[in-house]
């Protein structure tokens, strides 16, 4: 060793004292401990979705014992400026929605309440089916304010868990255009539920998403708009039929809280509307809705404002050879309210038909 005290070694092309190589060698194995220490941290720490179910309990119940109210439709539409941080932190968490599925099991309501609403918040329609078995959960949760003009904490309303279920469940109807979306019961859950467990997607799955993601909120805030040019990528993945479908339907609920203003400008929607073609655009304004996603067909409202849209256009998207089409759906119009119909309910105003056919009429095209 003495011989060899001294001495150069190559490495890496480069000349290592012997004793230098030693301290660097024993600095690695230092850094390589250390990283790997730092990566066993991590996986219990940094990944709580695969937490236990007693830890995510845990985690809830801390939640719980701070949260004087609980606000559903601040967490229905992610209104993030409004949750509390604790809330928003169990759901950046990310908790596996099996685990949260155990949790419901719990006796504490609100723990029951915590976990709903963080199934909720996955965006997952296959995790509805666990929200509707709490809609006869009566026990008393965290209580709801009461709108007041200067926002009061005092002023509160009791709430049960039962309440929670079904306003989250109702979010889903209401975007369907369910009557019962107030207050659904359990059947009127299964019946959405028979009309879509076994679609990849639909409508009503769409505009939760939406507006979750403009929190039904105005002004929009500009901040949120990448997400929606990622909600509109993702729509690029849909079938072209359903897709231009889709995005005449989602830009014409209620656009000044629902995304409609900033999803899609006139001009992207009256292309989509020529995608779809004549034939399509004259079932839509015969009350027909295409395709088989049944929310087109109850989400009355959309619909209507979607022919109200098209006829409008009339003149850029239909053809003086279709106006004794529009002439027979005005015919059928008239004939409905003769027959005791209330006008402000119908799909279709006999207004916007005729001058969409004067349009056409007076078109040289």
């Amino acid at each position: 060793m003495g011989a060899l005290h001294g001495v150069k070694s190559l490495k890496n092309g480069s000349l290592i004292r012997p004793e230098t190589a030693s301290v660097r060698c024993s600095a690695v194995l230092m850094i390589s401990a250390w990283i790997a220490y730092l990566g066993n941290f991590q996986s219990l720490f940094g990944q709580p979705r695969s937490a236990s179910v007693e830890s995510i309990r845990r985690s809830l119940a801390a939640v719980a014992d701070a949260l004087p109210t609980f606000e559903t439709w601040d967490l229905i539409y992610n209104r993030s400026s409004f949750l509390p941080h604790s809330l928003q932190g169990l759901i950046e968490a990310n908790y596996d929605a099996d685990r949260l599925t155990d949790a419901l099991a719990d006796e504490r309501p609100r723990i029951r309440t915590l976990a709903l609403a963080l199934l909720f918040s996955k965006e997952d329609p296959k995790l509805l089916e666990h929200i509707a078995r709490h809609l006869g959960d009566t026990a008393a949760s965290f209580p709801v304010l009461l709108p007041t003009a200067n926002a009061d904490p005092t002023r509160t309303a009791p709430q049960t868990v039962s309440d929670v279920a079904k306003a989250l469940l109702g979010a889903y109807l209401l975007a369907a255009g369910i009557n019962e979306w107030r207050d659904p019961s359990f059947h009127d859950w299964s019946v959405y539920d028979a009309n879509h467990r076994n679609r990849q997607y639909c409508l009503s799955w769409l505009i939760v998403r939406l507006s979750r993601i403009t929190e039904m909120q105005s002004p929009f805030r500009e901040e949120r708009r990448p997400i929606v040019l990622k909600f509109r990528r993702d729509m690029e993945k849909l079938p072209s039929a359903d897709r231009d479908l889709y995005l005449l339907w989602l830009c014409h609920g209620n656009t000044d809280f629902d995304g409609g203003r900033v999803l899609a400008t006139e001009g992207e929607l009256l292309e989509a509307a020529k995608r779809l073609g004549r034939q399509t655009l004259l079932q839509i304004v015969d009350g027909r809705a295409p395709g088989t996603d049944p929310d087109l067909v109850t989400a009355l409202d959309r619909h209507r404002a979607v022919v109200y849209f098209l006829l409008t256009h009339a003149d850029r998207l239909f053809t003086q050879a279709d106006e004794p089409f529009l002439a027979a759906i005005e015919q059928g119009q008239r004939d409905k309210i003769a027959r005791g119909a209330n006008p402000a309910l119908e799909l279709v105003s006999i207004e916007a038909l005729r001058r969409a056919r004067a349009m056409l009429l007076a078109d040289k095209r």
